[in-house]
């Protein structure tokens, strides 16, 4: 199996400090569109042009939000509390024409959704977040004000870190050498994809950090039975942008807590489509593996038929017929277009073992910004071109 292997070096992470005053929701001087912050809510109707609705009853809703996030193209998550007698829930800015609104399946009292900014033209602005019932009364409204970061932020790069809490601050500095003796992991990764990384632990860590060079926000993993080996699985996020600036880890230790060598994972990066669906497939060693989606319309997205007429699309096709080797990735996804509701079929093919042995496999299905992690393998006699190869899983959109 190729992994990348790093010995480790000391990083130091230069964090910059965003502050946000108290006045953050100035009314401008011109009409400006809630696009010009927020590019889109996934599952939402965008309403064009209309002012935010006014509250015409006595119903209250509250939201759990992130106090900072990334201010071009950054992905955001709301929590709203609503209550059962909702039928959408109206997502906006203070001081912004036109809104967002997203239907409630009947009896849900909690909601949560995501989306994507824009390139906020501001360092601070305030969700106006509201509801309406099936008779259209408005319920008055939450705000919450938020700072925007123009600069790096992790979960632009990194959606999540299993089994880890997302730390909204700035990156610990390492302060000891020699307390990560390696990291080896996937040699190649995509924005919307995973990767596994292999940590050697020489101290008796209580934690390791992942992080981005030079990004706000961290992730801090707990660990037991160290020193020792830490498996660490990573998602990719979809947002994620060449160049890729590496993942950096670094050890917690017990006390007062002192932070050890930061050491670098530093993968090729291929830059993939994305969408509300995308499905993407990470194997290793490299052999030939194919990833196919069968549409809700029974169409089949594979290397045979890269396009549907949907607009879904293989865009990262990996080592066929073992010629070209050194990728071990491939995608399918959805992009600029709205893919078909159903029920979706995902497989993987083990088309052809290209040193003569097996092949284990990760795919993760990316729904409206929600990823699933599936894992699989096959015996080196399981190889062999020509079916539509083992279901993986079923998701609908």
């Amino acid at each position: 199996m190729k992994r990348l292997l790093i010995i480790p070096i000391l990083v130091f992470a230069a964090i910059l400090v965003f502050r946000c005053g108290d006045d953050s929701t100035t009314t401008p001087d011109t009409e400006v569109s809630v696009t010009s912050y927020v590019e889109r809510v996934y599952g939402a109707n965008f309403v064009i042009g209309q002012p935010l609705p006014e509250p015409s009853g006595t119903g209250t809703v509250s939201i759990d939000a992130a106090d900072s996030l990334l201010g071009k193209g950054g992905i955001f998550q709301l929590t709203i509390n609503h209550g059962p007698d909702v039928a959408d829930v109206i997502i906006g800015v203070v001081d912004a024409v036109g809104y967002f609104l997203l239907p409630i399946p009947e009896g849900q009292s909690q909601t949560t959704f995501r989306g994507e900014l824009n390139q906020a033209n501001t360092e601070c602005f305030a969700w106006y977040i509201s509801a309406r019932d099936e008779n259209e009364v408005v319920f008055e409204p939450a705000m919450h004000d938020v700072r925007v970061l123009s600069d790096r932020v992790v979960k632009f790069y990194i959606e999540n870190v299993e089994g880890s809490e997302y730390h909204e601050a700035e990156l610990p500095e390492p302060v000891k050498f020699n307390t990560i003796a390696s990291v080896e992991g996937d040699l190649t990764i995509i924005n919307g994809g995973s990767a596994v990384v292999d940590l050697m632990v020489n101290v008796p860590a209580q934690a390791v950090i992942v992080g981005i060079p030079d990004a706000f926000g961290y992730f801090r993993l707990p660990l037991s039975d160290m020193p020792g080996l830490a498996n660490v699985l990573i998602y990719i996020a979809q947002s994620a942008t060449n160049p890729f600036p590496g993942i950096l880890f670094m050890t917690e230790e017990p006390g007062d807590p002192d932070y050890g060598t930061a050491i670098m994972y530093d993968p090729i990066f291929l830059s993939v489509g994305s969408g509300e669906v995308q499905v993407s497939l990470t194997f290793f060693p490299d052999q030939d593996l194919d990833l196919h989606l069968v549409e809700p319309t029974g169409e089949e997205i594979y290397f045979g038929n890269p396009v549907s007429a949907a607009g879904g699309k293989l865009d990262l096709d990996a080592n066929a017929a073992c010629a070209s080797r050194g990728q071990y990735n491939e995608n399918i996804t959805y992009t600029g277009v709205t893919p078909p509701s159903g029920e979706y079929i995902v497989r993987v093919d083990f088309w052809a073992s290209c040193d003569g042995e097996g092949a284990e496999y990760r795919v993760l299905v990316n729904v409206r910004g929600e990823g699933q992690l599936y894992e699989g393998d096959f015996r080196a006699d399981e190889a062999g071109g020509g079916s539509t190869g083992e279901e993986v899983c079923r998701f609908t959109y």
